[in-house]
């Protein structure tokens, strides 16, 4: 076999580990309502609450660190908890 076929096979694996990688990424991330139903059922949501100059808030930053969840995506979560948790944040 030659180098270049060599490298080829290589790539090929790599790709193959990254597809299986982000497959398995895929299926372990939850829905919005799945991140909002654990914060709920574990007792969590004062992690989420934060100080500002104006009072509480619910910090959608931690969210996106916590579940890797997009900013759309953290705003149904954070209107999910806060109506279930009957919340008086911003």
């Amino acid at each position: 076999s030659t180098k270049g076929e060599f490298t080829d096979d290589l790539i090929d694996d790599l790709l193959e580990k990254v597809r299986a990688e982000s497959k398995e990424a895929e299926a372990e991330q939850l829905s919005p309502v799945q991140v909002a139903k654990e914060i709920l059922d574990e007792g969590r949501v004062e992690e989420y609450i934060s100080e500002a100059s104006g009072g509480e808030y619910f910090d959608r930053a931690l969210l996106k660190m916590d579940y890797g969840v997009s900013e759309d995506e953290s705003k149904q979560i954070k209107k999910y908890v806060v109506r279930e948790a009957d919340l008086d944040v911003m």
